[in-house]
């Protein structure tokens, strides 16, 4: 019981890392500077209105 639920931690924990570091990684520097750049356009442009 206790070595499985070891094992499944590690798995687990594995998976977030490789989640994490490997291909978010690429989809974050896909996706991210353009949702920022829409982010910043309407800052600026409510900014602007008020």
């Amino acid at each position: 019981m206790n070595t499985i639920d070891w094992l499944l931690m590690c798995v687990w924990f594995g998976l977030v890392y490789y989640v994490a570091s490997g291909r978010a990684d690429t989809d974050k520097s896909r996706f991210l500077p353009e949702v920022d750049r829409e982010w910043a356009r309407k800052q600026l442009r409510g900014r602007a209105r008020r």
